[in-house]
């Protein structure tokens, strides 16, 4: 393990001459960092790199494929949610499930923003739901059936729609990132230098949610374990898990959500938070980070919070406006005062990275892949009197590729509609079709998984005569 890595050059504000050279150290890292700023997220991988070589586990949480460069060098890997990696949000790694059910409830809360009200009335149905199942894991699939059936727990009916409305991407299955069972543990999933990509979730609420959930598991890990030493959470687009809060309502500003920022700190755990516009990001959690790195703002609105950041005169702010895009500002426990830094982005920031393919065999050598069952989809036996709608639902969506609802209904006119949508709502739900956002147009639109099209197979081998 080495003590420092190189960073990058050191400018003289003044002059501009190369006049040192900048190392990372731990205490650095330890102390969390906030990386800010138009091109941040590749001095955001810059770090992450130099943090690994230190000798930390790295984790990036990649809302938006943006981290991809890092799955060019040797030993890191890059894991899509739903194609190389599957998790669930509901298993507490290791905590008690009742106490995992306020980092869990945050984690809702954080990413779908949720009044305090309906906070406090979904903790006590997460509650509720793992005293039921204390031998086991619950899924998203049965956290919506409980919060359907509960009755102890008062819920209005504008609670429970308000509910229904904000997880609706993730009660539909359609992500097939959270599985059943434990999925893949944190424990395995924060070795090395990993970064997961949430890039093909199509809501961004749900991205957030990723984000979130991994960081909740990430404290439930620590809780259990005692504490987490090297370890380094990188969060892409930090604004969206922690916006500013004078843009939400006023019941949604509680300053507590924050505190897990700190918790983490005490547990071992340095959080990277990452992204563009430091205005959109919440003043506390920016407090949070002692190391801020942040690359000139392009947007005159992020000035002033800029030269208050950095305690900047008027001269060393008309500097700082000219200085070239691979620089940085960078203060630290270390560096005490503000530095200009030109970072080293590194060759595998500028050269094009594996793509998926390459990517899901490389996966696959290291047993990250989930497996297809051994034995054949037997979709049809499920299906009942209805069989033969399903069939020609997954004969549609395996000859168009992708399909609208509606172009389905009429697609299909020889089956009652009420039929065709039951049938889909199955499919969905048992993640043989999914739905996303067209690249073309826009809209919503269905497809089949690849579960589906093997489910489509089984169907065409011998399913229906």
């Amino acid at each position: 393990m080495v003590e420092a890595v190189f960073l990058g050059a050191v400018i003289d504000p003044e002059s501009g001459a190369v006049v040192g050279e900048k190392y990372l150290y731990p205490e650095e890292l330890e102390s969390n960092v906030l990386v800010y700023g138009p091109r941040s997220y590749l001095t955001s991988q810059a770090l992450a790199m130099s943090a690994w070589e230190l000798g930390y586990d790295v984790l990036v949480i990649d809302l938006f494929g943006r981290f991809r460069g890092l799955a060019a060098v040797e030993g890191a890997r890059l894991l899509k949610l739903g194609d190389t990696v599957a998790i669930n949000p509901m298993y507490p790694e290791g905590l008690d499930g009742c106490d995992y059910a306020e980092l869990l409830t945050w984690a809702f809360a954080q990413s779908y923003r949720l009044s305090d009200r309906l906070e406090s009335s979904l903790k006590a149905s997460l509650i509720s739901l793992y005293e039921s199942q204390p031998s086991a894991t619950p899924t998203l699939e049965t956290l919506k059936a409980h919060l359907e059936e509960e009755v102890h727990v008062p819920l209005s009916v504008a609670q429970c729609s308000a509910l229904a409305e904000a997880f609706a991407p993730l009660f539909r299955r359609a992500l097939t990132a959270f599985v059943e069972g434990a999925g893949v543990p944190l424990s395995e999933l924060a070795k090395g230098l990993t970064v997961v990509s949430a890039e093909d979730v199509v809501d961004l609420r749900a991205r957030t949610f990723v984000q979130a959930v991994l960081l909740a598991k990430a404290l439930a890990w620590a809780r259990s374990s005692g504490g987490l030493e090297n370890k380094l959470f990188v969060l892409d687009c930090a604004e969206a898990l922690f916006a500013n809060r004078s843009m939400l309502p006023t019941d949604r500003r509680d300053l507590r959500k924050l505190l897990l920022l700190e918790e983490a700190q005490v547990y071992g755990l340095s959080i990277a938070l990452c992204g563009f516009s430091i205005c959109e990001l919440d003043p506390l959690a920016a407090a949070y980070a002692e190391t801020k790195v942040v690359h000139v703002p392009s947007d005159s609105r992020e000035w002033s919070l800029f030269s208050q950041w950095f305690g900047l005169s008027y001269e060393a702010r008309s500097f700082y406006r000219s200085a070239p895009s691979k620089c940085a500002v960078l203060k630290s426990p270390v560096e005490k005062a503000p530095i200009l830094v030109s970072i080293d982005w590194g060759w595998w920031l500028l050269t094009e990275p594996p793509s998926y393919e390459e990517l899901r065999e490389r996966m696959s050598k290291q047993g990250l892949i989930p497996k297809p069952p051994e034995e054949p989809l037997r979709v049809w036996e499920d299906f009942g009197s209805l069989a033969r709608v399903a069939r020609d639902v997954l004969a549609e969506l395996a000859e168009r590729g992708q399909v609208s609802k509606l172009s389905l209904l009429r697609a299909l006119p020889q089956h009652d509609a009420e039929d065709v949508l039951w049938v889909l709502r199955e499919l969905e739900r048992r993640r043989l079709v999914t739905t996303h956002i067209s690249p073309v147009d826009g809209s919503v639109v269905l497809s089949l998984t690849e579960l589906g099209r093997r489910a489509f197979s089984s169907f065409e081998e011998g399913g229906l005569e």
